[in-house]
């Protein structure tokens, strides 16, 4: 009987690590929102730097014509005008969203950006009837508990 106990224990277990593993937090990126037509791009300046770990995912609201976007997360907002932090290039999909998955953490993040048209810094050709790209809003998703923790009070509130 006490043998049954345990295997239904650890079945028990399984399930609650199984759920723990796979539960998601969501906040919104708040902080102030600008935009440069004249490099097609936009950001959110964070009040408070931000961390994002490997594993979160970032959902980015994009307007503007751009169907590729340049994605940076800068951690000195002196460098905004240098492609230092691109994390890479990304497809705007029909709803205007650009989900990421981070592959590494980025922590002290102070901005965060979009950056449309042909060729952003002349680095990344995007194609040459790519338009313009604003930042609307930004979300992350952090896919574990751990990454929540570790987020604590430096997510830009």
């Amino acid at each position: 009987m006490s043998t049954t106990k345990l295997t239904l224990n650890a079945i028990g277990i399984l399930v609650v690590m199984a759920v723990s593993a796979f539960s998601q937090t969501s906040e919104a990126l708040h902080g102030s929102v600008g935009k440069d037509p004249m490099w097609n791009s936009g950001w959110i300046d964070f009040v408070q730097p931000a961390s994002f770990f490997k594993g979160d995912q970032l959902r980015l609201s994009v307007g503007g014509t751009a169907t590729k976007v340049v994605v940076r997360l800068l951690d000195d907002s002196r460098r905004a005008d240098s492609p230092e932090g691109v994390v890479g290039v990304f497809t705007v999909g029909p709803d205007r969203i650009v989900r990421i998955t981070l592959d590494v953490d980025y922590k002290g993040i102070q901005q965060i950006s979009v950056h449309g048209g042909p060729n952003p810094w002349k680095l990344y050709d995007l194609g040459g009837g790519n338009g313009a790209a604003t930042l609307s809003s930004a979300q992350v998703i952090r896919n574990s508990r751990e990454n929540a923790n570790r987020a604590g009070n430096t997510h830009g509130h």
